[in-house]
């Protein structure tokens, strides 16, 4: 069948169904295209004329309006939505030779001192239920280097001791299993333990961060572990956009390194799949060492004193 035979609806569905990704990555194909298709109606703009200029036309927009992590996912999509149109005869490939955007290789998340987290630990009420729950996310992202997504998917059941060891079973992102064992002290075990005692009866598929308590067990979203981590980061007065949920993990990874550890066993602990991503951490050190001004300052102190009066 043609492509003037075909809605451009079919067309989408067809590609959809012949993704082997997992279905939230379908769901965002469907979301990137669906906008594109938007695009092209709002500037008058025909689905089987659209040519090079055009392309370059809508990748500005993005540019303009989106951070370029965003725009290379939507160039992504389409690139591969306009390949699959012309391997299977609907259509040429016009997105040939759209380059994206360049994303600066460093992080663009802050971690924090040794002090601010002391700080953020000790104002959680954890007389409170949800304080406990709180603490020992903050607590176990800190010294884990876990992302909010592995702690997300984290059950009940995936807190065990294993030949004496204190463990947890983790899911890491990307993977479709958790397949993976993450060591913990033996007061983070605690911890964890005193949380899943003080719910109500529970089980080991369970999660082991709810919501609220009274909400039938419900998981503790990926967006919700980051609102509260932001709103704690504000309350010590870390309210720049540079910290957030995420500046947890980059916090393990910065403080091993600075401790002395080899960046093979940081790439190990955070579950990196190339070292590439761990030297970055290397940059954030460098960025401190910019701003740090103790080494001025003992300069200014050893010349003040044998200058002569």
């Amino acid at each position: 069948m043609s492509w003037k035979e075909l809605k451009i609806s079919e067309v989408l569905e067809e590609f959809l169904c012949n993704l082997d990704v997992k279905p939230a990555s379908v769901n965002t194909y469907r979301a990137v295209i669906t906008l594109y298709i938007k695009y092209l109606y709002v500037n008058k703009l025909a689905f089987d004329g659209v040519n090079l200029a055009d392309i370059i036309k809508w990748k500005h927009s993005l540019i303009e309006n989106h951070k370029p992590k965003a725009v290379n996912l939507y160039l992504s999509v389409l690139r591969r939505f306009y390949s699959w149109l012309e391997i299977s005869g609907y259509y040429t490939n016009v997105f040939k030779g759209i380059k994206l955007s360049k994303v600066p290789n460093t992080y663009r998340r802050m971690p924090l001192t040794v002090e601010q987290v002391g700080k953020l630990l000790s104002i959680i009420d954890t007389t409170a239920i949800t304080g406990r729950r709180d603490h020992a996310i903050i607590n176990l992202m800190v010294k884990t280097g876990l992302r909010r997504i592995e702690i997300n998917r984290m059950d009940v059941g995936d807190l065990v001791e294993l030949n004496g060891k204190h463990l947890l079973r983790i899911q890491r992102k990307g993977h479709d299993y958790k397949d993976q064992y993450k060591p913990i002290s033996v007061q983070l075990f605690d911890e964890l333990q005193d949380l899943i005692c003080s719910r109500q009866v529970i089980n080991n598929n369970d999660p082991m961060f709810i919501s609220s308590i009274g909400t039938n067990n419900t998981r503790l979203s990926v967006c919700r572990i980051s609102e509260i981590i932001k709103a704690y980061l504000n309350k010590i007065g870390l309210v720049d956009r540079m910290y957030s949920a995420h500046s947890l993990r980059h916090t393990a990874a910065v403080t091993l390194l600075e401790s002395g550890y080899d960046i093979h066993y940081v790439q190990m602990y955070l579950g990196h799949s190339s070292t590439a991503t761990t030297q970055l951490y290397t940059k954030l050190i460098s960025d401190r060492i910019q701003y740090d001004d103790s080494a001025i300052n003992d300069l200014e102190k050893v010349f003040f004193q044998t200058s002569p009066p």
